[in-house]
């Protein structure tokens, strides 16, 4: 080429150099020290700005940055010469020139500034700074001269020819490569003395405490950092250091920012929720600018996707036709590539910071809602009367009950809040990749003409396929999650009746039903698995089908050759398209998931509230405090359990006064609809201010009814509450008082949590009210015998406590509270008649004497004589009110044998539950409170400091070999992964194959290319670096030609230098070859779907055998919500996660391999580089991988108290609603969800560290091929250079993806690890022992042989029962009674060998229990605790769970019982208490099994829908229905543990008769809180501190004076009554 001789302005030739001397030297300082200042004013406060100073006053880093810029300054405007001269001829204008040197000047002006900022915002104090390190940068300093020096002596040059700026470009490549060597020298320099500032830094903060002793957090070092850090996350260095040390715990965790915390999250969120009405819009609103900056970085990355690809067309040129052009035109292209691949990371990391930060306050936000709307919507846990909707409760998918169901609710926040925080950052992708897609079409086009059109074809038409696709995964992920709902759901019922279900000897039964359900769950993954391996298939072949198309018609039907330069760029092209191809459904795939999720959040969120939640609801409530404070009650309200019953209810009252006296006739003449919700009709009634109100009624009358009505639980269909409510909660507090409600629930709710602090609940404590609380709540006894007195861990749902015990700390805490209204719902019935004396007198007529109180109850022999105010509740009717004197006026004037039984009591004659105490047991009392009779906290099953609850067990370090096995196993085995690994590897030999037939076919022509295609091709490149508008072929006269004169023969013609292969053959084996990656795709596809089937099924089943196997004390001592969180996370995991993860991962391995090997066999360089970029990215990996794992263990870890908190929530709604606590705990529960956000957003900040790292040193390794196949441009091949170029180019995303996978590996088998866990906790006993097994029959009298027991609960643990011996004849009924902590629960734990034998044998009709199997133990006895657990199902499936029973044996059964007469629908049209036409009513339908009698029973059948935990039953209803069950066995031995508590005397005692006439060929072991209940028994064991102190008659024990029962009967105040009863059976 012939020199051109220039003679540019002088000036403007020096202009770049002295703006590169100046620039960095003088602003940059001066920028540095303004940012250092205002650095200063951001450091933590324990730093003082004189010591960030001092530590950051050196400026060595930037003067060497400074070095830096001139000398690639110099170079690229050297090389920017040399191709200008070499292409057109002409030289680099001048302003041109001067332009580009003051930019770059500017530019790196600013990142010397940031450079010395860095320094310091990573200042520590002086004492944790380490000694300063010699600095190379005086000489970096000394070369700036010589650069300034060697331009200036530019300026002389009045010729610039190519030989003369080869030179120069020799002279400033030299240059740029010492700076760039002295600056990486200095980096590290500076790197370690920084690291070692900022580890000191947090190891100080680390070691913080306040003045209590606590641990201070450690602050995030993210809010502090400058932007450098931020942009290379260099601010978390710190704790990845850490964890490589030591396994990272909760306390290393770095707290979160504040932009992070849920509490300012939910603010922003909340003004979002005013201005948009789905979740889907507020979400958007709530994180917009994250969201636009995500999509933005998005399309950004998918523009740049296309960088490489041009580089890589000019380097394959440069090395095909540019062997006469200077090596540095080849240099800086691949500096080129190496810059766009850096700046496309940079891209894609920040485009994932954005996004995944997005999705964590998303979930963290939607779990605050959902807990918050958990609070606020009627709970399906809730005290409620009988009939909510039965049959529409009967359907799981339109029961509302199922939809508030625990399980529900833990699968929103496990696994659909999940999804948004996982796949809402791949979101922005579905906007982006299409960019990226046009981006790689239009450089095909570019390339290969009009050709590209028929791939382009391909693609349009594979796009409707693909959306059909993903509306098919929409569909099956919405089944998936519906199906995994139930089995959640089942599961936490089969936890929460777990002691039942093992009483019983139930596990094989909710084994199956949970099976069934998990197997529902499997079908729909099935589909999940299908709808992936679509999309697998269609997004995986379309690109090989697009590149197969595009060649066919580019060489069969165009007729062009395929040249090597042609072939390697589309080849590249093809591989960035295959991304994006193939990343748009799994986005869209998320896309569709989220929205899934959203909508069920949303179903959930959108749920009608509670009235008194609902502002358009205030006029039903007074919001008058003064009206409130004077005259609490209702003013003619009606209310139901269903705010669907309205229509129903307004006549249900007509109709059931026109049906008075005939039942059977009543329900024919109405529709069942009507009998469907519990109804209180027209309540009026005033309860009398500072007065104590009592609420009788039968069973099922609606007394609890009442209560929740009061508490605003339940719908009010018309009429006025006046009460406390949110809508007076804030008013003026008149009497001094809280305007709060303390509520205890008829079943007593507690949290896990201390005895003290479940007291308190929240208040603060005052020491002398709160003794005299323990005193008057009869408590100090059972504080004494606790091992951390009233510091002991309570379990959860009160799982260590007796029944009295619950009840008695739920009353401390009513008592308590400030709260001038209480609402008592029989907090007596679960406590022995002295205990039950005790807190009449000292608590309800003592401590809240002055509150207005009203009390649910059934002793009213012992309340009525002192009750003010007297509410009588009748078929949900308020049949009569008012003070004693008018209630015995108005009791008088009704025929009801219940009404009787009022008025006896209020006349004050002996009824049962009366309380005539003598004033000698009334003096014993007040000198030693009673308990109640029922077993304390079992003080073994604690530690010394009063912990029950056991700590979660983290694992740490790497995932163990045998986890992996484990997995492994359950996949298929060793042949599975034989064939898994196989068919991997075939695919991606293919896929190297595929491309490597490329690349003989490019060689394949022997002649030069065609100068059209030629021109075509370098036309790509020519116009991109030139910034034309288009790439569009050119379409000169040669082209126009070319493409005329191409005829069919010329295509099918051989290709030159290889005779007898005709292009048909070389595209013959390029589509065979790509078949076979589709196929070898596809089989791995289907190995990965079968394994991950395989291996879900049998974990899951293996998981719920082990858990239904478990001894009792698992249960005590594991919150449900840690074992729900392994049902519900790490299942979906199992089912999901790790199979994906490992078959991405073991993809990418196999991947990295190959294009390693390819790329190392032709560029030895290369592999030689390979070795140390190993080491470091080695080094990197398994720094990351360590961080990664034990943050994914912490994040793990940190989900379970929020499961457990909702469940306790849940089932608490109502008391903490009724004390306003709604805001403490919405408070607690955001602190769990920060808590679990601190490890989240670590773990999401170490993946972007990692990812800024690894994309550099994958970047580098790209370089250092590329620089080695340019400078052995003269004997290398272009073809295989372009093949290595492509795969090199490839390598970049995989070999960061392979650590990314084995981190994503690692994370997701923490749910094997923890499943693994489970699998090996201990077991029960064998079900069944062949060698040992009893007779169908057994037992076959019911013989008790007791011998000498001895039980603890664990081995390092004292006995409970110590020696114990008695025995029980056949059919014999005994009564155990005994104080607190005597044993009785034990004993009845012991019979079940719940809890395991220490010492001697039980032996039933001549077999030793100890030796036989559980299930043939536990089947053969039935029990009845006292707290009834009824199943979500129906009445006939909780009845009869075996369907062993006809329909009349059922009807027969609750005939037995008096069920029937307890429900609205009878009592409505009779009188329920009356015996007469209850027991008429009872044999109309025990006649008869017929569906048609159930019908006629009112609305009422067999079919009838349990909720969960039977919430649509009153708790005597539950008892009834337990006892009935217990009827239906049938059994020869069985235990009542106090089972008619909170049923009404008159029907206590017709069950007691029951229990005599049909439990007369049965052994009856009832322990007792009503002596009453068991003075006619054939004998009375009394227990005192685990062993016999009496064992007799009745009559027998009684005589004695000094024993033990009879100082327990003269307690009661019912002695001669007892006295009495005990004659009475000894006569008979």
């Amino acid at each position: 080429m012939t020199s051109i001789e220039m003679s540019p302005p002088p000036m403007a030739t020096a202009l770049p150099a002295l703006a590169g001397l100046l620039a960095p030297a003088v602003a940059g300082p001066l920028l540095a020290a303004t940012m250092r200042r205002r650095a200063a004013q951001r450091l933590l406060p324990h730093t003082s700005p004189a010591a960030a100073t001092a530590s950051s006053a050196r400026v060595w880093l930037p003067g060497a940055l400074a070095s830096v810029v001139v000398a690639v300054l110099s170079l690229a405007l050297s090389v920017l010469e040399r191709i200008r001269l070499a292409r057109l001829a002409e030289p680099l204008p001048a302003a041109a020139t001067a332009a580009l040197g003051l930019a770059a000047a500017a530019w790196f002006s600013v990142a010397v500034a940031i450079a010395a900022n860095a320094r310091s915002l990573n200042s520590v104090p002086e004492s944790g700074a380490p000694p300063d390190t010699p600095s190379v940068t005086p000489a970096l300093i000394a070369m700036l001269a010589v650069h300034a020096a060697a331009n200036a002596a530019r300026i002389s040059l009045g010729h610039a020819d190519p030989l003369r700026i080869d030179a120069w470009i020799s002279l400033d490549g030299a240059s740029a490569t010492t700076a760039i060597v002295a600056i990486l020298l200095e980096f590290g320099r500076w790197n370690f003395v920084e690291s070692a500032r900022a580890d000191a830094l947090e190891a100080f903060l680390f070691n913080r405490t306040d003045g209590n002793g606590n641990k201070i957090p450690v602050p995030s070092f993210e809010e502090n950092a400058s932007l450098v850090g931020k942009l290379l996350f260099t601010w978390i260095n710190p704790l990845i250091r850490k964890s490589s040390r030591t396994p990272l715990e909760h306390e290393d965790v770095w707290d979160l920012c504040e932009v992070d915390r849920v509490k300012n999250l939910t603010r922003r969120f909340n003004e979002s929720k005013k201005r948009f009405k789905t979740t889907a819009m507020r979400i958007l609103h709530f994180e917009w600018k994250a969201l636009l900056m995500a999509t933005l970085l998005s399309i950004v990355s998918s523009i740049l996707a296309l960088g490489p690809p041009f580089f890589l067309n000019r380097i394959i040129n440069f090395i095909e036709h540019g062997r006469n052009q200077p090596i540095a035109i080849g240099l800086a292209y691949a500096a080129g590539m190496f810059a766009a691949s850096m700046l496309r990371s940079w891209a894609d990391i920040h485009n994932y910071y954005f996004g995944r930060r997005t999705g964590f306050h998303s979930r963290a936000v939607l779990v605050s809602e959902i807990y918050r709307k958990a609070l606020r919507r009627r709970a399906a846990t809730a005290n409620t009367e009988p009939a909510k909707d039965a049959a529409a409760g009967a359907s799981d998918s339109a029961s509302k009950d199922a939809k508030a169901s625990i399980g529900k609710i833990v699968t929103l926040m496990s696994v659909d809040a999940k999804r948004l925080r996982e796949d809402l950052a791949d979101v922005p992708q579905v906007f982006a990749l299409p960019f990226q897609i046009a981006a790689s079409i239009y450089g095909l086009f570019s390339i290969l003409g009009w050709s590209s059109l028929a791939g382009i074809a391909i693609m349009i038409i594979s796009v409707p396929l693909g959306v059909a696709v993903s509306r098919f995964q929409f569909r099956m992920t919405e089944r998936y999650l519906r199906m995994m709902d139930r089995r959640v759901g089942a599961v936490n019922e089969m936890l929460q009746g777990i002691r039942v279900l093992k009483y019983f000897g139930w596990e094989p039964e909710f084994a199956r039903k949970i099976g069934r359900a998990r197997k529902g769950e499997l079908d729909s993954l099935i589909g999940v698995f299908f709808g992936k391996a679509l999309a697998g298939l269609v997004w995986e072949s379309v690109p090989l089908l697009v590149s197969f198309v595009t060649f066919l018609t580019y060489t069969k039907i165009a007729g062009h050759e395929l040249d090597v330069t042609t072939a390697f760029t589309s080849l590249s092209l093809f591989m960035t398209l295959r991304s994006p191809l193939a990343q748009l459904p799994q986005c869209l795939s998320y896309a569709t998931q989220i929205l899934v999720s959203l909508r069920r959040i949303e179903a959930f969120l959108s749920q009608p509230e509670l009235d008194k939640f609902q502002p358009d609801k205030q006029h039903l409530f007074e919001s008058d405090w003064s009206e409130i404070a004077t005259r609490p009650g209702f003013r003619n309200a009606t209310f139901t359990w269903d705010s669907d019953a309205k229509a129903d209810a307004e006549t249900a009252g007509a109709q059931a006064a026109a049906t008075e006296r005939d039942p059977l006739l009543a329900a024919d003449s109405q529709p069942p609809s009507l009998h469907h919700h519990f109804v209180l009709s027209d309540v009026h009634v005033t309860f009398p201010v500072g007065c104590l109100t009592a609420v009788v009624g039968v069973t099922g009358a609606g007394k609890s009814s009442i209560a929740q009505a009061l508490l605003g639980e339940m719908t009010m269909l018309r009429g006025r509450t006046v009460f406390p409510s949110m809508f007076s909660r804030f008013a003026p507090d008149f009497g001094s008082r809280d305007t709060r409600v303390a509520y205890v629930a008829q079943t007593a709710w507690l949290q896990n949590a201390s005895v003290r602090d479940n007291i308190l609940f929240g208040a603060p404590l005052d020491e002398q009210r709160y003794s005299q609380v323990i005193e008057a709540c009869a408590l100090v006894r059972d504080l004494a015998t606790f091992p951390a007195g009233d510091m002991t861990e309570i379990g959860e749902k009160g799982i260590n406590m007796s029944g009295g015990q619950k009840q008695r700390i739920s009353l401390a805490r009513a008592c308590y509270s400030a709260a001038q209204f209480v609402i008592l719902d029989d907090p007596l019935s679960a406590v022995d008649a002295p205990t039950a004396l005790h807190l009449f007198d000292k608590c309800i007529c003592g401590i809240l004497l002055g509150r207005t109180v009203v009390l649910v109850t059934h002793a009213t022999g012992l309340v009525l004589p002192s009750a003010d105010h007297v509410v009588y509740v009748k078929s949900g009717r308020i049949a009569a009110h008012g003070s004693g004197v008018d209630m015995q006026r108005q009791l008088e004037e009704l025929d009801d044998s219940f009404g009787k039984h009022l008025l006896r009591a209020l006349r004050g004659d002996k009824v049962d539950g009366s309380a005539s105490d003598s004033a000698g047991s009334s003096a014993q009392q007040a000198a030693d409170p009673p308990t109640d009779g029922d077993d304390a906290a079992d003080a073994s099953k604690h530690d010394a400091s009063g912990k029950l609850i056991a700590k979660e067990t983290k694992q740490s370090g790497s995932v163990k070999a045998a986890v992996y096995l484990s997995y492994l196993r359950a996949v298929g085995g060793g042949g599975f992964i034989f064939l898994y690994l196989l068919f991997s590897a075939l695919g991606r030999v293919a896929q190297v194959a595929d491309d490597w037939w490329l690349k003989i076919w490019a060689d394949s022509y022997m002649t030069s290319m065609f100068e059209p295609a030629a021109n075509a091709t370098m036309s790509f490149a020519t116009r991109l670096s030139a910034s034309m508008p288009s790439f569009v072929v050119q379409s000169g006269e040669s082209s126009v030609a070319s493409v005329a004169s191409l005829s069919i023969a010329s295509a099918n013609s051989t290709i030159g230098g290889s005779p007898g292969h005709s292009v048909d053959f070389y595209i013959g084996v390029y589509g065979a070859l790509g078949l076979g990656v589709i196929l070898s795709s596809q089989l791995v596809n289907l190995l990965y779907a079968l394994g991950s089937y395989r291996a879900s099924k049998e974990m899951h089943a293996a998981l719920l055998v082990r858990i239904l196997n478990a001894p009792m004390r698992f249960f005590d001592t594991t919150p449900i919500g840690r074992i729900l969180n392994r049902f519900s996370k790490d299942i979906e995991g199992i089912d999901v996660d790790v199979g994906d993860a490992s078959r991405h991962f073991l993809r990418s391995t196999f991947q990295v391999i190959c294009t390693a090997v390819v790329v190392a066999s032709f560029s030895p360089a290369f592999a030689l580089f390979f070795v140390p970029v190993s080491y470091v990215f080695l080094r990197i990996s398994t720094m990351y991988v360590n961080a990664s794992r034990e943050l994914g263990r912490l994040e793990s870890v940190a989900q379970s108290p929020i499961y457990s908190q909702f469940s306790e929530t849940l089932q608490g709604a109502a008391c903490i609603r009724a004390y306003g606590q709604e805001q403490r705990f919405i408070d607690e529960n955001l602190v769990l969800i920060d808590r679990s956000q601190q490890a989240t957003v670590t773990r999401s900040m170490a993946n972007r560290w990692f990812d800024v790292r690894c994309d550099a040193t994958a970047a580098g390794m790209v370089l250092v091929a590329s620089i080695s196949l340019i400078f052995a441009r003269n004997t290398i091949d272009a073809g295989l250079a372009g093949l290595c170029l492509a795969y090199a180019l490839d390598l970049v995303t995989s070999i960061s993806s392979i650590a990314r996978r084995q981190s994503r590996l690692e994370v997701s088998m923490n749910a094997v690890e923890r499943i693994d866990e489970y699998l090996n906790i201990d077991q029960e006993a064998a079900a069944i022992v062949p060698s040992y097994r009893p007779a169908d029959n057994w037992p076959t009298h019911g013989a008790i042989d007791i011998q000498d027991l001895s039980v603890r609960y664990a081995p390092d643990q004292p006995r409970v029962l110590d020696g114990f011996s008695f025995s029980v004849g056949a059919c014999e009924k005994v009564g155990i009674v005994g104080r607190t902590g005597a044993g009785k629960s034990t004993l009845s734990l012991a019979l079940f060998r719940i809890v395991p034998h220490d010492g001697g044998r039980i032996v039933i009709d001549g077999m030793d229990i100890g030796r036989m199997g559980l299930w043939d133990l536990r089947s053969r006895l039935t029990i009845i605790p006292q707290d009834p657990v009824l199943f979500a199902g129906t009445v006939r499936s909780n009845l009869d769970p075996f369907d062993k029973h006809d329909d009349a044996a059922l009807w027969a059964s609750l005939q037995r019982v008096h069920f029937l007469e307890s429900l609205q629908t009878k009592t409505a049209v009779g009188t329920a208490a009356s015996g007469s036409d209850g027991d008429t009513l009872a044999s109309g339908v025990g006649g008869s099994g017929s569906s048609g009698t159930a019908d006629a029973a009112g609305g009422f059948s067999l079919d009838s829908a349990v909720s969960e935990n039977g919430a649509n039953f009153s708790q005597g209803q539950r008892q009834l229905l337990c006892l009935a069950r217990a009827l239906l066995q049938a059994p020869r031995i069985i235990v009542l543990d106090e089972a008619t508590a909170s049923v009404d005397h008159a029907t206590d005692a017709k069950i007691q008769s029951t229990i005599r006439t049909e439990f007369s060929g049965a052994t009856v072991l009832t322990i007792a809180h009503r002596l009453s209940t068991v003075m006619d028994y054939d004998k009375i064991l009394v227990l005192d501190h685990g062993r016999v102190v009496q064992f007799g008659r009745p009559r027998d024990l009684m005589q004695d004076a000094n024993g033990m029962l009879h100082q327990m009967c003269a307690e009661s105040g019912e002695m001669g009554q007892l006295v009495s009863i005990a004659a009475r059976q000894g006569t008979a």
